[in-house]
């Protein structure tokens, strides 16, 4: 091949290369104008994390680190504040990208002890209303915390507020260990308006979801406003958020078919046909039973049947479900016979379900009180009437569609 041919082939990948940038940067647009960094500094961010054993105070300076190097150079103005234990303006808004910035994520102070450094989270958030004016157009918020030790009101109705005020939206890279720091996140990001996303510090190392995060705050690329990979065109749940499973038409994965999407799904292996709360677990089905017996008797009377029957289908239409049968009696008598009476109480109606029912015996559990467990005066006829009795206690026992 001569020194032409190889010149213009050259050129041509050369050529085809630069095309092929231009094109890729050209398909990124910024979806906000401006953003926000949030870092927590309270005393509960020493504590070490769980997964990664440093104070998650350090580890969220690294990943808050991580995050400004993968956003790309849209224009945007960026500002940098600390939220606890007091409120700090680490960095005025300014032209991103900036070695001033990544100058005051380095300056970041990691607190070194958990006590005495409370986090008074939504009174510090309401202090960006004196940042937000300053920022026309869309400005993102990446608050990074556990959501811990937080005192003095509700941060959820803050961030709430805000958003309604200004073209604001609140996200979060989440440290929270415990039930109630996870409630106070989530909680942050569910009361908005906006596309608000969260994710785990854990799920922030890995990189497809970090970048799929970073990209549903910042920028859409290729018509992906969700960076879901489902181009908009055939994304039929156009706002999935990051980190989300989801299927060809770009709507989140719901494996156990419950309605509840997979990202919010708590109980993922829900057996079929049973009603579900608003996290996918299973809503409990009640039923109790209370059946009355004569002075000194263990025989069941004729006007208890019905309530009986009322237990046995419930059982059988129920099948996972296990009751605990306790048998009572009033203080008539000695006690360690009313002991024998009560037990005596409590076997009749077992025998009767299973008998009646076909109820399998293993899911019926019997114990007998005797007299110790009153629910009326044992002083009149009527309170005495009331004790003796057998009570059923259902358990594992789920509500169907």
């Amino acid at each position: 091949m001569d020194l032409v041919k190889k010149t213009f082939i050259g050129f041509c990948a050369l050529s085809l290369m630069f095309i092929a940038g231009s094109a890729g940067a050209a398909e990124m647009t910024p979806k906000v104008n401006h953003f926000i960094l949030l870092y927590d500094g309270s005393g509960s961010m020493s504590n070490n994390h769980d997964v990664f054993g440093h104070p998650k105070a350090m580890v969220a300076k690294s990943q808050m680190q991580t995050m400004v190097e993968n956003i790309p150079d849209l224009g945007y103005m960026a500002g940098l504040c600390t939220v606890a234990p007091q409120f700090a303006l680490n960095a005025s808004p300014a032209k991103f990208p900036s070695p001033d910035y990544e100058r005051a994520i380095a300056g970041l102070s990691v607190p070194h002890t958990e006590f005495g450094l409370r986090t008074p989270l939504a009174q510090n958030l309401g202090y960006l209303e004196k940042i937000l004016p300053k920022l026309p157009g869309k400005t993102a918020v990446v608050l990074f915390s556990d959501g811990g030790e937080n005192k003095g009101g509700d941060p959820a109705q803050i961030t709430s507020y805000l958003t309604q005020k200004y073209d604001v939206c609140f996200h979060v890279v989440s440290y929270a260990q415990s039930a109630e720091e996870h409630q106070t996140l989530n909680a942050i990001v569910e009361n908005q308006d906006c596309a608000a996303t969260l994710i785990g510090a854990a799920a922030y190392q890995d990189e497809a979801k970090r970048s799929q995060f970073i990209q549903k705050i910042f920028y859409t690329i290729g018509g992906d406003s969700d960076g879901d990979g489902v181009s908009d065109k055939n994304d039929e749940c156009p706002n999935t958020p990051a980190g989300a499973a989801v299927d060809a038409k770009g709507c989140a994965l719901d494996s156990d078919g419950d309605g509840v999407p997979d990202y919010k799904d708590e109980c993922p292996d829900t057996r079929s046909n049973l009603v579900v709360d608003d996290k996918g677990c299973p809503v409990k089905a009640q039923m109790d039973l209370n059946v009355e017996f004569e002075t000194d008797k263990a025989a069941i009377k004729p006007k208890h049947m019905d309530e009986l029957n009322r237990a046995g289908k419930f059982l059988q239409n129920h099948p996972e479900a296990c009751m605990m049968i306790e048998g009572h009696t009033d203080s008539v008598g000695a006690a360690d016979y009313n002991q024998q009476l009560s037990k005596k109480r409590a076997a009749s109606v077992k025998t009767y379900l299973v008998e009646e029912f076909n109820i399998d015996s293993d899911r019926l559990k019997t114990k007998g009180y005797g007299e110790t467990r009153p629910i009326a005066t044992n002083k009149t006829a009527a309170g005495r009437q009331e004790n003796r009795r057998v009570m059923g206690v259902v358990s594992n026992a789920f509500k169907k569609e």
